[in-house]
C-alpha cells in the first residue's frame, strides 16, 4: 500500500536541530498495488517506483505549496530577513501583506518557468517563487544595487536550506535599459505594467504561451501559441479553500485518501 507524505520535511528539515516548525502535514494513502507493478527484477521495480513517488508527490506539491496553502512558506520566505535590519523587515513584511504573499502571483507562474521579476526590491518574490517550485529559474533585475546586495546575501538565494542552487539570480540594473531575452514568464511592478511600450517589448520576448503578469498576480498579457492565459488566470484567482481537498476525502475513481493535518 503505497503511502505519501508532504511537509515532514518542512516540519523537521534534514541537517538541521530537531526543534520542529509549524507547518501543513499530509499523508496520502493510495490503493493496494502489485508489488511487481513496475517490472519483474529489483532493478526495474526500484526505478519505477522511484519515478511514480517522485511524479505523485509533485502533484501533492502542486497542491499545498502556496503560501495561502501552507504558512510555512511565509515563515520560511521571511527568515531571510531576519538579521537584516528592522526596515528591512517591516518594508517586506509590508509588501507582502499587501500583495497576499505573493500567492496569487505564485500561482500564476507554472512551475517550470524561465522567470524574470524587475523591481523585484530586496528579493522577496523572486525568492518565493524559486523557493516553492525548483523548477522555476528565476531573475531578479532592480536598479538599487543596495537592494540587489541585500538579496544576494539571503540564504535561501544562495541555494541553502530550501533554495536551490541555480534556480534565483540577481542583477543590477535599470529595467528600461535590460537587454532582453526570451522567458516564460516577466512580473512587472504597478509602475513598469502602467507603461504600455515597455509591456510590448515584455510580451515581443515571450516563449510560446507564456506569461506577463503584475506582483500582485494580474495577467497582462500571454505570448503566442497555447492558450496559458485561462488556465493561468484559473490557478491565480483560485482561493486556497477551493485548491486544497477536505480532509480524508475520497480520491475519485480510486480509494485513496488524504489526511491533513497543521502541525
Amino acid at each position: 500500500i503505497p503511502v505519501l507524505f508532504y511537509g515532514t520535511g518542512y516540519i523537521c528539515p534534514k541537517g538541521q536541530d530537531y526543534q520542529c516548525r509549524p507547518s501543513l502535514c499530509v499523508r496520502k494513502v493510495y490503493e493496494r498495488r502489485p508489488y511487481d507493478a513496475f517490472g519483474p527484477d529489483l532493478r526495474t521495480r526500484a526505478k519505477g517506483w522511484k519515478r511514480w513517488f517522485t511524479e505523485e508527490y509533485e502533484k501533492i506539491n502542486a497542491i499545498y505549496n502556496h503560501p495561502s496553502a501552507n504558512s510555512y512558506a511565509v515563515r520560511a520566505m521571511m527568515s531571510n530577513y531576519l538579521y537584516k535590519g528592522a526596515d528591512i523587515w517591516r518594508a517586506i513584511k509590508s509588501e507582502g501583506r499587501r500583495t497576499g504573499w505573493w500567492d496569487r502571483l505564485e500561482r500564476a507562474v507554472p512551475r517550470d518557468a524561465g522567470t524574470v521579476v524587475f523591481d523585484c526590491g530586496y528579493g522577496a518574490p523572486v525568492i518565493t517563487l524559486g523557493m516553492l517550485a525548483h523548477g522555476r529559474s528565476v531573475l531578479g533585475v532592480d536598479s538599487d544595487s543596495c537592494r540587489i546586495a541585500v538579496a544576494k546575501n539571503c540564504y535561501m538565494a544562495q541555494g541553502r536550506y530550501g533554495g536551490a542552487a541555480s534556480n534565483m539570480h540577481f542583477e543590477c540594473c535599470e529595467a528600461s535599459q535590460w537587454g532582453f531575452r526570451p522567458a516564460d514568464a516577466f512580473v512587472l511592478s504597478d509602475r513598469l505594467a502602467a507603461d504600455s511600450a515597455f509591456v510590448a517589448k515584455c510580451r515581443a520576448n515571450l516563449s510560446p504561451g507564456g506569461l506577463v503578469v503584475k506582483t500582485d498576480g494580474s495577467i497582462i498579457a500571454c505570448g503566442a501559441g497555447k492558450d496559458a492565459m485561462d488556465s493561468a488566470a484559473a490557478g491565480a484567482t483560485g482561493s486556497a479553500a477551493e485548491n486544497m481537498p477536505c480532509s480524508k476525502a475520497e480520491i475519485p475513481g480510486g480509494k485513496e485518501t488524504e489526511n491533513i493535518e497543521n502541525q
